[in-house]
């Protein structure tokens, strides 16, 4: 329980970046609870309490970012994807 500080950095992933700050001033994350935490590998979160705000979202996908050489390690939130071209609010 509780809060935390997202930094985000348009630089590493500009189409992630600004679908999270969107999906921030959309209110998604309001109240959203973490769904599934894998000690030493991942916490994911992405379902909002709001039923419309999850369909706006998850139906959005949006294409990868460009490679820039960041690796996503521990502390680094980034977006869940099936594939190519295939992440929406996860």
């Amino acid at each position: 329980k509780g809060e935390f500080d997202v930094v985000v950095v348009p630089a590493w992933a500009p189409l992630g970046a600004d679908r999270f700050l969107a999906m921030v001033e959309d209110g998604f994350f309001d109240g959203i609870a973490l769904f599934r935490a894998v000690p030493n590998f991942l916490v994911q979160f992405g379902i909002a309490e709001d039923p419309e705000l999850n369909r706006k979202w998850a139906e959005q996908t949006m294409a990868d970012d460009p490679k820039v050489g960041v690796r996503i390690g521990r502390g680094t939130l980034a977006f869940a994807g099936s594939g190519s071209n295939s992440r929406s609010a996860q």
